[in-house]
């Protein structure tokens, strides 16, 4: 479905436990960013607003080229003009 890759941002959210084999999950981010898409992975927050997702995949994804946000719907506009400034 990505016609631009260089263009195209991929918001994630999740709390990074897959239902499916993990290396499935780690080989598509993999192949997106190799691609020029820019992976973004919003973690789960719990319902006190603390981060609440599995570290070790996000920690795989983010080696993959994926950037890993965790932060409430209030800050994600900031948090992610952050990321696209660089």
């Amino acid at each position: 479905l990505v016609r631009e890759p260089r263009r195209t941002i991929v918001v994630l959210i999740t709390d990074f436990y897959e239902g499916r084999p993990e290396q499935e999950l780690v080989n598509q981010v993999r192949e997106m960013t190799d691609a020029g898409v820019r992976m973004i992975g919003l973690g789960a927050l719990g319902y006190d607003a603390r981060p609440s997702y599995n570290k070790p995949t996000a920690g795989k994804l983010r080696k993959q080229g994926m950037d890993i946000l965790v932060c409430t719907p209030e800050k994600l506009a900031e948090c992610m003009a952050q990321i696209i400034r660089g």
